[in-house]
């Protein structure tokens, strides 16, 4: 079999809608090795696992960004919101889509299932990867698959500073982000992306939701094992931060004079004590639409595992709070209450 027919082969074995989450995880893990065997990334070489710190977080080395494969439900969400984003792309351009791919690690991996359901005709891809071991892998797996007439160009960058040779881009995938939208910079790289391109693009993922809300562990624990498509584990009480086109396009001109302007709105929270009764943890959480259906709830992905703000065991009245996503000195959401001054997560 070919290289390219194998991948083919792979991707579709990894896509298969009969898996369970267990054959999922199966085939996640056959597909990691796979695409490191066949260009030589050994993962447990120690200069594949050092990072590239930037001003706005970390970009994974490469064997850290190879495991998030692993993450099968998070992983194969983005493939199908993907391959329907650029479905329906094709469609309404009537012209070759352009694809921007920003942080695209060493694999391309949530872009792969497209190249054996598009033509080069119909889509052109430019990756972006801050990374230099991360970029030689990346364009090591585009000679060795055959995938040279789907690249435009694949460019070692910091796609948080990176500037386009050109405002057409149709669909702007992205995803360096932890829970929270903390740690890693999916924010400014989304922000100063967007500030370039016209007419906006389809953004991947299309929003994510990062909110306040209140938790019970041992129901989580319970939900978890259940039916964690609808868990009564949690209730969420307010968004701080529904990062999507309009919401960057707020932010566009602060962005353009200085990204240190750049202010989210805060929002003002009452955390009802007949709650906190019921659900003592008071957590951080995220949900991500990745397109269309293809959602990602909280605690599915390593991307939405709730964060821990407070316990509140002994509340005895309603809980107030102000919370606000920011970006500067360090990407953090602040929570402003009763207790605490600031309390900040990085």
């Amino acid at each position: 079999m070919k290289p390219a027919e194998e991948l083919k082969h792979r991707v579709n074995q990894f896509l298969d809608d009969s898996l369970s989450v267990q054959g999922l995880t199966v085939r996640g893990n056959e597909l990691r090795q796979f695409l490191a065997g066949q260009i030589g990334l050994d993962l447990q070489e120690e200069s594949n696992k050092t990072n590239v710190h930037t001003k706005y977080g970390k970009a994974l080395g490469p064997s850290w960004a190879a495991y998030c494969i692993d993450d099968v439900v998070r992983t194969k969400k983005y493939m199908l919101g993907i391959m329907e984003a650029v479905q329906e792309a094709v469609r309404r351009e009537g012209k070759t889509v352009h694809i921007l791919y920003a942080g695209c690690g060493p694999f391309a991996t949530l872009v792969l299932p497209l190249f054996s359901r598009f033509a080069p005709e119909e889509i052109q891809i430019t990756l972006l990867e801050i990374h230099p071991k991360s970029h030689e892998s990346v364009t090591g797996l585009i000679e060795h698959f055959s995938l040279e007439p789907y690249i435009r160009t694949a460019e070692l960058a910091d796609a948080s500073a990176y500037k386009l040779p050109s405002s057409r881009v149709d669909i702007l995938i992205g995803e360096t982000m932890q829970s929270g939208l903390l740690r890693e910079p999916q924010v400014p790289i989304m922000l100063n992306l967007l500030s370039q391109i016209s007419p906006p693009p389809v953004l991947i993922p299309q929003c994510v939701k990062v909110s306040i809300g209140v938790l019970n562990p041992d129901r989580y624990r319970q939900d978890l094992s259940d039916d964690p498509e609808a868990p009564s584990c949690y209730r969420l009480l307010e968004t701080v931060l529904s990062f999507d086109v309009s919401a960057a396009a707020a932010q566009t001109e602060s962005w353009k004079r200085n990204p240190e302007d750049v202010r989210f709105p805060s929002k003002n929270i009452t955390v009802p004590l007949s709650l906190l009764k019921e659900y003592p943890f008071l957590d951080l959480f995220t949900e991500i639409l990745v397109f269309n259906k293809h959602i990602i709830k909280p605690h599915q992905s390593f991307l939405t595992v709730p964060m821990q703000i407070e316990h509140l065991p002994d509340q005895k009245t309603d809980f107030q709070l102000k919370a606000a996503f920011r970006l500067s000195p360090y990407i953090n959401v602040q929570i402003e209450n009763s207790k605490k001054d600031v309390s900040e997560f990085v």
